[in-house]
């Protein structure tokens, strides 16, 4: 059976996968999933910290898998990112992001 590693080994837990320095962040987030046979889905957040070509957000437990794009907004920065790992703490979901497009405010 072949598990992504992912599954075998959450963001959490052994080895680490930053390549870059992360800083805490604070302040709101708003992220609108990409979507060609539904409306958009708009799901708001919060910002757990940023890093150069990233940023994790918590937020509630709307469906935004890995691989999908979504387009960002917050105090940071706008632009476009993919989602690259989704993880569920309790009443909350927390999710990674990788860059695609950004334009800096």
């Amino acid at each position: 059976m072949n598990v992504p590693l992912l599954a075998e080994c959450p963001p959490e837990h052994g080895q680490e996968g930053r390549r870059e320095p992360r800083r805490k962040a604070e302040g709101l987030v708003f992220l609108t999933a990409r979507t060609s046979s539904t409306p958009a889905l708009v799901i708001s957040g919060f910002l757990v910290n940023l890093s150069e070509s990233g940023f994790c957000a918590s937020h509630r437990p709307e469906e935004i898998s890995p691989g999908r794009e979504v387009a960002f907004c917050h105090a940071a920065g706008l632009g476009v990112a993919e989602v690259v790992w989704t993880r569920v703490l309790a009443q909350e979901v927390q999710s990674a992001f990788a860059i695609l497009e950004d334009t800096v405010r």
